[in-house]
C-alpha cells in the first residue's frame, strides 16, 4: 500500500451496467440484506449493493454498483481520483466498502475461486453486471377526431347561443337523418337572415362536413383495432403452444440434471474413499517424519517441506471437489432461469468431468511421489544414523576440551579478581591523596582570599573545593576497577551501536549474489514471520535474512526481505561506502538490528562444511542467485 488515503466516489451516469470480462475479474462483494439508501436518487426503494473489482491493462478498477429492485436499474459509482498501476486493489476495496456502509449497506466477499465456466455463470448472475431488463409498455392510443385545422379555411367564430344550438342538433343522433328536411328548412332560414346568422350557418355546415370525414376515419381505426387484436390472439395461442414446449424441455432438463448429480455424488464418494486411503498412508508418513525430525533438524525440515507441499495438493483436490460440487449446485440454480444458460450449464458439467479426470491423475501421480518419498526417507534415516553417531563422537570430544578450558578459565578469573582487588585499593588510596592535596589547596586559596589574610578552617564533612557538605553533594562512582571491567553486549564485539547505518533498496539485484559457493560466508534468518509491505510492495508475510558475503576479496552485507505471498525477493545495502571505517561485523550486527526493529527475532543458519551440502542449503533458500566471475567481479 503506498499509504492511507481517503477517495470518494461519484454516480457515473453514462454506465447503465458494469461490464467486465472473465479473466480480468478481482473479487466481487455483496449486501448481505437488501436496504434503503440514505440518497434522495433512490426515494427510499430497497436497494442492493455490490463492489466488483477488475485488473485491466495493469489498471485496478474498482465499481461501487446499486441495484434498484423496484426500477429494475443500475446505479453505478467510480472513484473521483484516476487509479493507475501503483494503486492497491485492496485499499480500493476497502474505500468503496465504507462508502456504501455510509450509504446503510454491509457487503460481504462473494467465492469466485471456481473454473471459467462457473466464473461466468456467477458473472451472469449478479444483476448490475448485465444490462437491465426494462420493459417498456406502449400506451394504447385512444381515437381522436382530426380538427384538420390546416386545411379549412378560416371561419368567423359562433356566439356560445349558436354552438349550443349545433349541439343540440349535433345530439339527436339517429333523429338528424329522419329531420334533414327540417333542418335544410332551418338552414334556409339562416342564409336569409341577416348577415351574422349567415356566418354561422356557413360554418355549421363546414363542422358537419368535418365531423363526417372524422366518423369515417373513427371505422378505419376500430376496423385496424379489430385485425391487430385478431393477430394478438392467434399470438397468444401461439405462445401458450411455444410455453408448454418449453415447459417440457425444461423438465426433461431438470431429469437430465438429476442423473448428472447422482453421477457426481458418485464421483464424490470414489473421491472420498481415495481420500481416506491417502490421509491414512499420509498420517504414516507423519509418523515417519517425526522419527526423522528428532534426529536431525535441517534434514527433517526438508522432509517437512515436502509433506507440506503434498498436504496442500490434497487440500487443494478436497477443495476442488467441494467446487465441483458447489458448481453442480449453481448449475442447477442456472437452469431454471433461460434456455441459453442451459447450454452453459451443459458445458460446465463436461468441464467438471475433465476436471475430475485431471484430480484423478494428480492423484495416481502423487501416489507414486509419496512412495517415492518413503523410499528416500528411508534410505536418508540410514545416513542420519551414521551422521548421528559421529555427531556423539563428536560430542563427547567437545565435552572434554571444554571441561579442560573450564579449568582454564577459572584460574584465569581467580587471577583476575585479585589484579582487580589490589587495583581498586590502589585507586582508594590513590583518591584519598588526592582529596588531602585538594583539601590544602583549598585552605591556601581560603588564606589568599581572605582579607585579614586569616585561613578559614572547613567544617567537617564539607568539600574542600566547593565548600558545600558532602552529604547533599550526589553519590560519586569510586569503583574505577568496576567501571573499567565493562563488557559489551554485543556478541561480535562491537563497542558501540552504528546510528547512522541505513539499508536502503538495491532494485538492480534479484537476490543476494555469489559467484562460488565458498563467497556465502553467514547467514541469518528470522524463525518468526510478520506482516509488512517492504518499499511499497502489497501487505503480506515476510521473512528476514541477513547474509556476508564474500565479494571480490571484500566482505559485503546484505539484508535480504523474502515475500511469501509474491515470492518477491528485496535486496538492500548499507548506504556506507567500503572504505567509511566500518568493520564487516559492525554492519552485519546493524543489519540484525535493522530486522530486530521491525518484530523479527534472527537466528544464526548453520552453513555446512562440505561445499555440496552448502550448495544444496544455498537452492533451498530463493534469496541467493548465482552469477558467473565476469560479472561477480
Amino acid at each position: 500500500m503506498k499509504g492511507d488515503f481517503a477517495m470518494a466516489f461519484s454516480l457515473d451516469r453514462s454506465l447503465s451496467y458494469v461490464r467486465i470480462d472473465e479473466p480480468n475479474l478481482i473479487s466481487i462483494h455483496r449486501s448481505a440484506k437488501s436496504a434503503g439508501p440514505n440518497d434522495d436518487v433512490f426515494f427510499g426503494h430497497l436497494c442492493e449493493a455490490f463492489i466488483l473489482a477488475a485488473r485491466e491493462n495493469n489498471t485496478c478498477r474498482v465499481y461501487a454498483a446499486i441495484y434498484d429492485t423496484q426500477l429494475k436499474s443500475n446505479f453505478i459509482y467510480v472513484p473521483d481520483q484516476a487509479t493507475g498501476k501503483n494503486v492497491d486493489g485492496d485499499a480500493l476495496v476497502c474505500e468503496a466498502e465504507a462508502f456504501l456502509k455510509n450509504m446503510g449497506f454491509s457487503v460481504e466477499p462473494v467465492n469466485i475461486r471456481f473454473s471459467p465456466a462457473v466464473r461466468e455463470v456467477v458473472i451472469r448472475d449478479i444483476k448490475v453486471m448485465r444490462p437491465p431488463k426494462v420493459a417498456v409498455v406502449k400506451p394504447i392510443a385512444e381515437p381522436s377526431v382530426p380538427t384538420r385545422q390546416k386545411d379549412k379555411p378560416h371561419v368567423p367564430s359562433v356566439s356560445p347561443a349558436k354552438v349550443q344550438i349545433f349541439e343540440t342538433e349535433e345530439s339527436k343522433g339517429p333523429e338528424q337523418d329522419s329531420n334533414q328536411n327540417n333542418g335544410a328548412t332551418v338552414f334556409e332560414r339562416a342564409l336569409s337572415g341577416d348577415e351574422s346568422t349567415r356566418d354561422a350557418a356557413l360554418e355549421l355546415e363546414s363542422l358537419k362536413s368535418d365531423l363526417a370525414v372524422a366518423k369515417q376515419e373513427l371505422d378505419a381505426e376500430r376496423a385496424a383495432r379489430r385485425a391487430v387484436e385478431d393477430k394478438m390472439a392467434l399470438a397468444l395461442e401461439k405462445g401458450s403452444a411455444d410455453f408448454a414446449a418449453l415447459k417440457m424441455d425444461r423438465d426433461r432438463l431438470k431429469s437430465q440434471l438429476a442423473s448428472l448429480r447422482e453421477k457426481s455424488d458418485l464421483r464424490y464418494r470414489t473421491q472420498a474413499t481415495a481420500m481416506s486411503e491417502l490421509e491414512s498412508e499420509n498420517a504414516g508418513l507423519r509418523d515417519d517424519l517425526a522419527r526423522l525430525r528428532s534426529m536431525q533438524d535441517n534434514t527433517a525440515a526438508e522432509l517437512a517441506e515436502e509433506v507440506k507441499t503434498l498436504r496442500d495438493a490434497l487440500r487443494k483436490t478436497e477443495s476442488e471437489l467441494d467446487a465441483e460440487r458447489s458448481k453442480n449446485e449453481q448449475l442447477s440454480d442456472s437452469v431454471q432461469t433461460t434456455s441459453r444458460e442451459v447450454e452453459t450449464v451443459r458445458a460446465a458439467l463436461n468441464n467438471a468431468d475433465e476436471s475430475l479426470r485431471v484430480e484423478r491423475s494428480k492423484n495416481d501421480s502423487a501416489l507414486r511421489e509419496m512412495e517415492a518419498l518413503e523410499q528416500n526417507a528411508a534410505a536418508q534415516l540410514k545416513s542420519l544414523n551414521q551422521k548421528v553417531e559421529s555427531l556423539h563422537a563428536e560430542k563427547r570430544l567437545l565435552e572434554s576440551i571444554a571441561a579442560e578450558m573450564k579449568l582454564k578459565a577459572s584460574g584465569e578469573i581467580e587471577r583476575l579478581q585479585k589484579l582487580n582487588q589490589s587495583q581498586r585499593k590502589a585507586a582508594i588510596q590513590k583518591i584519598s591523596e588526592l582529596k588531602e592535596e585538594m583539601r590544602q589547596l583549598a585552605e591556601a586559596r581560603a588564606v589568599i582570599s581572605s582579607s585579614f589574610a586569616v585561613p578559614q578552617k572547613l567544617e567537617e564533612g564539607q568539600d574542600p573545593i566547593t565548600g558545600v557538605s558532602k552529604q547533599d553533594m550526589p553519590m560519586q562512582p569510586l569503583d574505577v576497577a568496576c567501571s573499567n571491567s565493562y563488557t559489551s553486549p554485543d556478541p561480535f564485539g562491537c563497542p558501540a551501536c552504528v546510528d547512522e547505518v541505513c539499508f536502503e533498496p538495491d532494485m538492480t539485484l534479484m537476490g543476494v549474489p555469489y559467484a562460488e559457493v565458498g563467497n556465502v560466508m553467514e547467514v541469518h534468518r528470522s524463525f518468526n514471520k510478520i506482516h509488512a509491505a517492504p518499499a511499497g510492495r502489497l501487505v503480506q508475510t515476510c521473512e528476514g535474512f541477513v547474509c556476508l558475503v564474500n565479494d571480490g576479496g571484500e566482505e559485503t552485507v546484505f539484508a535480504v526481505w523474502l515475500m511469501n505471498k509474491t515470492d518477491e525477493v528485496l535486496v538492500c545495502r548499507p548506504n556506507i561506502t567500503r572504505d567509511s571505517g566500518y568493520t564487516s561485523r559492525q554492519l552485519l550486527q546493524e543489519g540484525i538490528n535493522y530486522f530486530e526493529r521491525v518484530g523479527f527475532m534472527m537466528d544464526s543458519l548453520h552453513l555446512e562444511a562440505d561445499l555440496d551440502l552448502r550448495q544444496e542449503q544455498l537452492d533451498a533458500l530463493s534469496i541467493f542467485k548465482k552469477v558467473d566471475l565476469v560479472c561477480a567481479a
